[in-house]
């Protein structure tokens, strides 16, 4: 149901597609509403489907509100993708449920607050996209130990302390932070400013 012109609030009743599946080769459950006009929060229960295990993509619309503590029940989802709509709130612990997200996109929307450390139990992200939001605090240790993580954009919010060093954030092709005025120190390449004595680092839970 992707790039149509779909109107007006997602159904409640949609959770009632327990049995959803695309069909190809691999008989995996998707659910893909990106690029419409959506409105309205998004339903607990679109975040019951369980039984989703590809895809669940509501991008590019005008949804509101928090992402619901439901998004816990998608313990199998491969892919999230939230983007670009106009989500507010804090990120749910919840969120760290979901241990079989390859692939995680919030950005574009007005979400605030730091990280979460829940979120150190997604250890088989393979790209994590946060960009242009309202998120603030440090960037948390435990995405240094995070080995398949390709892909990390944390531009464009108000992150703030010591870029750590180390695991992603020594590969300058995977990591974007500018837009974040308040980061500083990290490898040479990103060009940042250096630390002070003042400067404190959030540090989060390695585990």
């Amino acid at each position: 149901m992707s790039y149509n012109n779909i109107l007006g609030k997602i159904p409640d009743e949609i959770g009632n597609l327990i049995n959803l599946e695309v069909l190809d080769l691999a008989q995996n459950q998707l659910l893909d509403l990106s690029h419409n006009n959506l409105s309205g929060p998004i339903p607990p229960e679109i975040l019951g489907l369980s039984s989703l295990s590809i895809v669940l993509s509501l991008s590019s619309n005008s949804l509101t509100g928090e992402l619901p503590v439901e998004v816990e029940k998608l313990k199998n989802l491969g892919q999230l993708d939230v983007s670009h709509n106009r989500l507010s709130g804090l990120l749910p612990n919840n969120l760290g449920s979901c241990v079989s997200l390859v692939e995680l996109y919030l950005e574009g929307n007005l979400f605030e607050g730091p990280i979460p450390p829940y979120l150190s139990s997604l250890r088989g992200l393979d790209a994590l996209d946060a960009s242009n939001n309202n998120l603030s605090g440090g960037i948390p240790e435990f995405l240094v130990r995070f080995g398949t993580l390709k892909y990390l954009n944390l531009s464009f919010n108000n992150f703030e302390g010591v870029i750590p060093s180390e695991g992603v954030f020594k590969n300058t092709s995977a990591i974007f932070v500018e837009g974040n005025n308040k980061l500083c120190g990290g490898i040479p390449e990103l060009h940042l400013s250096r630390c002070n004595s003042k400067t404190s680092y959030q540090k989060l839970p390695l585990n």
